[in-house]
Formats: C-alpha cells, structure tokens, sequence
C-alpha cells in the first residue's frame, strides 16, 4: 500500500487521511480533499531481467480465468518503444485496417451488428424518432441477424426503422427515410424515381422484413392526420374533426391510407373554416391534388352525413353531384 505522500492539510492543518475505497487524501478536520489522485495498488510491472518497474500501476495484464488480455489499438504515430511508425502508404493501409477491425470486432457478426446499430442510429436521429423506436429497430435487427448481404445498408436500417415506428403508430413514409438515406449504385447516389428508387427498396425491404420477422404492423390512416395538419398550421381541433370524419366515412380496403388522411384534414379544415387548398393539402401529404379531390368524393359518398356538412361548408360542395 501506498502511503499518503502529505501529511497536513494545507488549508486548516489538520490531519490528512488515506480513503482506500476512493484513493484520496481528506482532511479529518475540514473534509477538504487533496487534489493529489493516489492508484493504491502495487507495481507490477518488471523489465526483461526481472526488476520492478516503481511507479507503474494498474490492474493485471490478463483478465481473471485465465482471459486473454484484449489488444487495444492506439491513435498515435508512433508504437510501444516509441519509434516513429512507417510513413509507407502500405503499411499505413495495414495499420488502419488493424485498427478498424479493434474497433468493430474480430468477427464478421460483430462487425455487421455494429455498423447496422450505428446505421440505424444514425438515420433515427435525422429524423427525430425516439432512442426506444431505434432501439427497437436494433432488436429486430438482431432477431434478423444483422443481415445486410447483397443489399444496402441504409436500405435495411431504414427498413427495420419504418417496421418500428409503424408499430408505435407514427406517421413516417418510405419516402421520408429516403430522403435522408444515399444508396450507393456503380459509384454514384440512386436517386432516381422509379420501381427501382431508394423509397421503393425501402418499402419492399420493409415488407419482406415483416413477413419473415412475423412483425403485424399496418399503416392506418389516422396515424398521418396529425402530421398533415401540423404541417398545414392547423390547430388541434381541426385535427380532432378529421378523426371524427375518418370514423364516420372510412377509407375502403385497398385504398391508400395517405390519401385517406390527406382527404380527411382537407374536410376537416373546409368545415371549420380554416379551409386550405387542395395542392397545399397534397403537398403536405406528398400526395396529388387529384387524389386528395377524389378522397373527399369517397368520403361523401360512404356517410350522407359527412356529404351535407361538406356541401354546407364549400356553397357548391365537392362531388356534389355524384
């Protein structure tokens, strides 16, 4: 054991002591506590013929149960002697691959687990969506086995992402993830539109995630109202009157739920009179003023109901003569 290297304090005097749980040095009169931080183990190390080395302290090289000691990789220029490191690209090359694999596992499972975690991550904080959705998406990963063969990995995170959020009910498209994510095709970003598209993949992605994960999770029309009127500026009772139409007038099966939700704030708006036009409702919904005008003539003709109050509201109404 190390003995206190003080033995007063240097404010009142007073006697100083040696707390072994916390290697500090306290005064038993005032409690102030010496700066001086003491590593009260004993030295260990010893050089090639045997002798101690005095002033090196630390816990054992090797791990208890006979472990391995872990390799940890250092940052630096130069190695353990203290020689400068080669300045030949090869070797830097080898060095660096050295320490990426220190970093991210030995193992090609460990590596994937950690470059898909951080993926996910990564594109969950771009979004604003919770660390228990994103950490949700990291477990079904893993339920998957982090497997990424042969496809993107921002494809795959942010389809494991979009089966997450469905689950808790938000409002997040394909579309949205793809407009944060670059996939990566013979050296340049695929962004195009198209059957091939990054929001296509990930759609496809996502629902061949959920079939073999056994993950139920379906897109209902009222989990994008909220987030339609929000952008539109609407208050929360314009908001609350669209989900009132929605269960009055529901969207038939097949029928896009985007569509359906679009439709219904456009309503919902015209009806309290904080009307907003049909090309702003559509953009807001990422959908075409044509669809948001048919919406609207599927909801008047499902609830005569919801038909009148339209028709009231609008003078002309819409789809007033269907």
């Amino acid at each position: 054991m190390i003995p206190p290297q003080a033995t007063a304090c240097g404010e009142c005097g007073g006697r100083l002591e040696l707390d072994e749980a916390h290697a500090i040095l306290w005064c038993t009169t005032c409690g102030l506590t010496n700066d001086m931080f003491l590593d009260t183990t004993e030295p260990f190390k010893t050089d090639d013929d045997g002798t101690v080395i005095h002033g090196s302290h630390g816990g054992p090289p090797t791990a208890a149960g006979n472990a391995p000691a872990p390799t940890y990789m250092g940052r630096g220029s130069r190695d353990a002697k203290g020689s400068r490191l080669s300045s030949d690209p090869a070797s830097r090359a080898r060095l660096w691959r050295i320490r990426r694999i220190a970093n991210q596992g030995a193992t090609l499972p460990e590596r994937q687990r950690s470059a898909m975690t951080r993926t996910i991550n990564d594109i969950g904080s771009r979004l604003g969506i919770s660390a228990r959705v994103r950490d949700r998406a990291v477990q079904l990963g893993r339920k998957n086995g982090f497997d990424s063969r042969g496809k993107s990995l921002n494809v795959v995170s942010s389809a494991l992402l979009l089966i997450a959020t469905k689950e808790v009910g938000a409002g997040l498209r394909a579309a949205d993830f793809s407009a944060v994510v670059n996939v990566w095709k013979h050296g340049k970003p695929t962004k195009r539109p198209g059957r091939g598209s990054v929001e296509n993949q990930i759609a496809r992605e996502a629902r061949k995630l959920g079939r073999t994960l056994g993950v139920n999770a379906r897109t209902t029309p009222e989990q994008f109202v909220p987030r339609i009127a929000n952008q539109l500026g609407l208050d929360h009772e314009a908001t609350a009157k669209a989900l009132a139409l929605m269960r009055r007038a529901p969207a038939p099966p097949g029928h896009s739920p985007v569509v359906a939700a679009a439709g219904s704030v456009y309503a919902a708006a015209l009806i309290l009179g904080t009307k907003r036009s049909q090309k702003a409702v559509g953009m807001a919904a990422g959908v075409s003023e044509v669809s948001v005008r048919n919406a609207v003539v599927r909801m008047c003709r499902a609830s005569d109901e919801v038909r009148r109050e339209i028709i009231e509201a609008n003078g002309r109404g819409v789809g007033a003569k269907e």
